[in-house]
């Protein structure tokens, strides 16, 4: 019994067919940001002190921000062309976001060490 591929007719996909115009030059952007902070860096020392004072056990708070923001929309697969609905209608966002400081405030002062509950 040999299986018999030939008859799918799913055409082979393009390496890089698919890219955005941002896609197909990131690496040119990467080596602008680079490009950047160094100059950046060297016309305002004083921002590198800043940025490494804000750090917890050696962890910089501003890379670790940056990373999240980075990483976050891949880890969820976030479709960027849906914010222009939420900016439209704002509602269901808000109502989250009020919900969820509601829970917030509620489990602290639930589990709060000096509760009584």
């Amino acid at each position: 019994m040999s299986t018999n591929n030939s008859q799918t007719s799913e055409a082979p996909v393009k390496a890089g067919s698919n890219l955005s115009f941002f896609e197909k030059y990131l690496t040119v952007w990467v080596f602008l940001c680079i490009i950047a902070g160094i100059a950046l860096g060297r016309t305002f020392p004083g921002i590198a002190t800043t940025l490494d004072a804000m750090s917890v056990f050696q962890v910089s708070i501003p890379i670790a921000v940056c990373l999240f923001f980075m990483m976050y929309p891949i880890m969820v697969k976030i479709d960027f062309t849906q914010a222009v609905n939420a900016i439209r209608a704002p509602k269901p966002v808000i109502l989250t976001l009020v919900n969820h400081e509601k829970n917030h405030v509620c489990l602290q002062e639930k589990f709060s060490p000096f509760s009584n509950g």
